[in-house]
């Protein structure tokens, strides 16, 4: 589940994540008991410091 915001460099709505989206997001982590959100900003600041560099990923959250 990933939230849209722009595609092909066009902003989708205000370019911003949305109510639904975030709600969703909220409801998962809570049902799993992990906090997706934040497990996937530490992934990926792991993966910037093994490689040196950002990494394409679509899970990236600003």
């Amino acid at each position: 589940m990933l939230p849209v915001t722009t595609l092909n460099n066009i902003k989708i709505g205000k370019g911003k994540r949305g109510k639904v989206f975030n709600m969703l997001l909220s409801t998962w982590s809570k049902n799993v008991g992990v906090d997706i959100e934040k497990q996937i900003k530490k992934w990926n600041s792991i993966d910037k410091k093994k490689n040196g560099k950002k990494l394409v990923t679509p899970y990236n959250f600003k």
